[in-house]
């Protein structure tokens, strides 16, 4: 069980801008790792966040340096397992599927796990994001990262779910300074679904669908104008050369001059982008006749799209290839083939798609279960937990330290009788998320009832446990409460008691009596003796 008995989204601190503008500074490497090299960047990025302990700052810097070393072609295993370990420590399920969902990219081989593992680990991120997991500010990079995931699958229709989700979690706002995230990632959705589209347009001609993909084609999405204004040049010259191709396999004019789109992205960092322009102007050869020119031009768009980034249009490309000129025989192999391979698809999208179900239902079980254990109100654990809780700590040994500290609201019968039970709950849930934040994954807290609290400290000795005590009231104290009502303060009273674990129910006792001398002594403190 987490700290708190809660299981929520972390919440977002924008106390710090220095943090966030460090965020920011993330995404905009993540962008630039697209274009070119990174230089000092990433590094000088990755030393700040050490410094400070912003663990999502480290992964985002990680995730930049793997995004590049795709482009070079270098490993980028050790760099997926720097991201997780950055993910763990930052306790962030959006930034769990980011990881998940980028090592689902890497070939079968350097996974580590089984065929059908990376499916299943993928159906759990997205059922986490689905459930409403991790900080806003990242759900929507993994959300992104997820339709990679299944897109490298040839699932496209599921990478288009994850882009739709992902462009909802955008719409939710954002703490100030962080705008400059959701402006990255409106650009990447943009970009990313008109390449899944053409990946998916060129599965569907290969296979020998032509009307499908010319529907598919000619249904292409231009770029929304407020993402074109902030796009990288570079990237609108490779957007330029996708659509071309979706434009000549529609059958629509040409968008752009031949000549001018291939200068465009002669220099781009995926060379395929030329190869999309080159087999676009082979399919249009083939409609004009001029099989030839087509057979010449395909087999350039061969040279460039030659590694593993969409690969399914350099199979377009081949099948294109294979046609012209081939003999009847040949022609009904590569039809059967195709055939074949994209029967076999759409059973691995029903597949998927079970899978994805699966993981929500048993996450949904999971909730379920949760709730019986937690306070309804403030998502602390109840008395129901608390009592399994008890038993357990009455039979650890004799060496295993324990403190308990009784917390409890001062006057805050005053709150709800002056401005009602609504601003006293949401009281009742921000003392809770500070407990929440002095603990760790071993500690429990407990809502006994009405405002009174006890949290569990585990393996705690004295000086650290009157330590934690003072910080909760200090930060308590410390809360902005006056959005809730103007003048409103609250402070609360605690006493602590340490000793073996096994005398639990002595150290309840003690702790329960100090809080009443703390409240006795003027409240607004802790009690740690008598």
């Amino acid at each position: 069980m987490q700290s708190s008995g809660m299981v929520v989204a972390p919440e977002w601190s924008a106390a710090d801008p220095a943090h966030s503008e460090a965020v920011v500074a993330g995404y905009a490497l993540l962008e630039q790792s697209q274009s070119g090299p990174l230089g000092t960047a990433a590094t000088d990025l990755l030393d700040l966040a050490a410094d400070r302990g912003w663990h999502d700052v480290a992964l985002l810097s990680h995730y930049s340096v793997y995004a590049h070393a795709l482009l070079d072609g270098d490993d980028p295993v050790e760099l997926i397992d720097r991201m997780e370990v950055e993910a763990e420590a930052a306790d962030d399920d959006a930034l769990r599927a980011l990881v998940v969902a980028t090592r689902g990219e890497l070939p079968e081989r350097d996974r580590g796990e089984g065929p059908a593992a990376p499916d299943a680990a993928l159906a759990r991120a997205v059922a986490l994001l689905d459930d409403g997991r991790g900080s806003a500010v990242h759900r929507p990079v993994a959300y992104i990262a997820c339709g990679l995931g299944y897109g490298h699958r040839n699932l496209w229709e599921l990478e288009e779910e994850m882009y739709e989700r992902a462009d909802e979690a955008l719409a939710v706002p954002l703490p100030p300074g962080l705008e400059g995230t959701r402006l990255f990632n409106r650009r990447v959705v943009a970009l990313n679904r008109s390449e899944a589209h053409a990946a998916w347009t060129c599965a569907l001609a290969e296979a020998g669908l032509t009307d499908g993909a010319r529907r598919r084609a000619a249904d292409r999405r231009r770029l929304p104008a407020d993402v074109v204004q902030d796009l990288p040049p570079q990237w609108l010259r490779d957007n330029a050369a996708v659509h071309y191709l979706l434009a000549a396999i529609a059958g629509d004019p040409e968008p752009a001059p031949y000549a001018e789109v291939c200068a465009g992205v002669e220099t781009s960092s995926w060379p395929g982008y030329l190869g999309c322009v080159r087999l676009g102007g082979a399919v249009r050869a083939l409609a004009a006749g001029r099989d030839d020119v087509a057979a010449d031009l395909v087999e350039q768009s061969l040279t460039r799209l030659s590694d593993d980034y969409l690969p399914t249009i350099r199979m377009m490309a081949l099948g294109v290839a294979a046609r012209l000129g081939a003999t009847p025989a040949s022609t009904r192999y590569v039809d059967e083939l195709t055939a074949l391979r994209w029967s076999a698809r759409i059973k691995l999208l029903g597949a998927a798609r079970a899978r994805l179900e699966a993981e929500r239902i048993k996450l949904e079980n999971a909730r379920l279960a949760e709730r019986a254990y937690l306070d309804e109100l403030t998502g602390a654990a109840n008395r129901h937990a608390y009592a399994r809780h008890l038993t357990r700590l009455r039979r650890n040994p004799e060496d295993h330290h324990l403190a308990v500290l009784m917390v409890d609201l001062d006057h805050f019968k005053r709150v709800n009788d002056v401005l009602g039970h609504g601003v006293g709950d949401d009281v009742l849930r921000r003392v809770v998320a500070v407990l929440a934040e002095h603990c760790r994954p071993s500690d429990l807290v407990v809502r006994l009832g009405g405002d009174e609290f006890v949290l569990l400290l585990d393996t705690v000795h004295g000086h650290d446990a009157r330590r934690r005590g003072e910080e909760i009231v200090d930060a308590v104290h410390a809360l902005g409460w006056e959005d809730l009502s103007p003048g409103l303060r609250v402070t609360v009273s605690a006493g602590l008691a340490v000793g073996p674990s096994p005398a639990v129910d002595d150290l309840l006792r003690d702790a329960d009596s100090r809080l009443y001398r703390a409240k006795a002594l003027g409240r607004g403190r802790l009690c740690a003796d008598d």
